[in-house]
């Protein structure tokens, strides 16, 4: 990972002026436990309480957790590398090419 920080939980939640009783009672939980263990990135939050504290402080959740995302990416680009080894599919292929070269993947809706 590089230098970005795990996650900016603190760094929102200090912009904010909230403590971290707040936010835990913000999020649904009864202490600051959890909040403390995920500023400090002793605990991943889930998907539900992710997006919690992106609606609490108002930004994204790929900006809440920066690195882990980059760390994430870069993990998901190397395991689409090895895959487009083995896979003949075209429109796969195309697709994996992609996840492995586009320096800035970004979600896009899907069209059906």
């Amino acid at each position: 990972m590089n230098s970005s920080l795990h996650n900016y939980l603190k760094t929102h939640r200090k912009r904010t002026g909230l403590y971290q009783g707040h936010v835990a009672r913000l999020l649904g939980g009864r202490t600051e436990t959890i909040v403390v263990r995920h500023e400090k990135a002793q605990r991943v939050p889930s998907l539900k309480v992710a997006l919690a504290y992106a609606i609490v402080y108002r930004t994204s959740v790929d900006e809440l957790f920066a690195g882990l995302r980059e760390e994430t990416e870069s993990q998901v680009r190397e395991r689409a590398a090895k895959l487009l080894e083995v896979v003949e599919d075209e429109l796969l292929r195309e697709h994996l090419k992609g996840l492995v070269d586009d320096p800035d993947i970004r979600l896009v809706p899907c069209e059906e």
